[in-house]
C-alpha cells in the first residue's frame, strides 16, 4: 500500500514539473512586434558602401532572424549583413528592406555620382575664352561688358555649383551677373568680383580694371566745317569727346 501511494506521489510531482516546464518555455517566447532601422535612409555615391543597422522591437523579441533584400540590386545591394553597395546613379534611388516573418522596414538609398574634390578655380576671360594666370587680373572699358567663366582644377571635379559676386564697396565701378559672370563697366577705377564654389567653398578672386573709352574723334557744336567772321566777332564751339566718357 505504502508503495502504490509512493508511486503515485512521485508521477503527480513528475507530471507538475512536466507542466511548470512547459508553462516556462511558453512565458519565455517573446514575440516580435517591429524592427527599427538605422540610418532611415542614405545618400551614397558609386562605389560606396555603408551597412545598416537592424534592431528588434521589443529587444528582446525570440525567434528573431533578419533577411535582407534589395528591390534593385542594379542601383544598390545589400549582403545579409546589412551591407549596402550602391552601384548605379538614381536619383530615384531603390529600397532595401530587412524581413523577420511578416514584419517588415525600409532603407531608402539614393546614388549620386562618387564626389571629386574641387582643388582650386581657374579662370578663362571673353568667348570663346582666355586662360588667365595667377593672380587673375582683367582690363575692362568703360560701358563695356566682359565674360569670366569658371574652371574647375581638376576638370572632371563633381564640385561645379559657381556663383559671382562683387565687393558690396564696389558696386558703382562695376557690377557682375551672379549666374553667368558677365561683368559690366560702369565707371572708372578698379574692383575684384569673386567667383565661389558652393559645396567646397573654393573661391578665386579677379581683379578689374575699368578704363576710359578709346577717343575715335571729337565732335564740334555747331556742327560746322567751316566758318566766316570779321573782326571783332566770334563764334562759341563746344567740343565733345566721342565716344563719350
Amino acid at each position: 500500500m505504502k508503495t502504490k501511494v509512493l508511486m503515485t506521489a512521485c508521477c503527480m510531482l513528475m507530471l507538475g514539473c512536466c507542466l511548470t516546464g512547459c508553462k516556462e518555455d511558453e512565458e519565455e517566447k517573446v514575440p516580435l512586434t517591429g524592427i527599427t532601422v538605422n540610418p532611415t535612409s542614405l545618400t551614397m555615391a558609386v562605389g560606396d558602401k555603408r551597412t545598416i543597422a537592424a534592431t528588434p522591437i521589443p529587444e528582446n523579441a525570440t525567434d528573431v532572424q533578419f533577411s535582407w533584400v534589395s528591390k534593385s540590386p542594379a542601383i544598390a545591394t545589400v549582403s545579409q549583413a546589412g551591407e549596402v553597395e550602391a552601384k548605379t546613379v538614381s536619383a530615384a534611388g531603390t529600397d532595401i528592406e530587412v524581413r523577420c516573418g511578416e514584419i517588415v522596414a525600409t532603407v531608402h538609398v539614393t546614388v549620386a555620382e562618387a564626389v571629386i574634390a574641387l582643388e582650386r578655380i581657374a579662370v578663362e576671360k571673353g568667348n570663346p575664352g582666355e586662360a588667365l594666370t595667377a593672380p587673375y587680373e582683367v582690363e575692362i572699358i568703360l560701358g563695356e561688358v566682359l565674360k569670366l567663366t569658371p574652371k574647375p582644377v581638376p576638370a572632371n571635379s563633381t564640385q561645379t555649383d559657381f556663383g559671382w559676386t562683387t565687393d558690396p564697396e564696389t558696386t558703382d565701378i562695376l557690377s557682375v551677373n551672379n549666374v553667368n559672370g558677365v561683368v559690366s563697366a560702369l565707371t572708372r577705377g578698379e574692383a575684384h568680383v569673386v567667383v565661389t564654389e558652393s559645396e567646397s567653398g573654393k573661391t578665386a578672386r579677379i581683379k578689374v580694371t575699368v578704363l576710359p573709352k578709346v577717343l575715335t574723334g571729337i565732335a564740334l557744336s555747331p556742327d560746322k566745317e567751316a566758318t566766316t567772321l570779321k573782326v571783332g566777332q566770334h563764334e562759341d564751339f563746344t567740343a565733345t569727346p566721342v565716344p563719350e566718357g
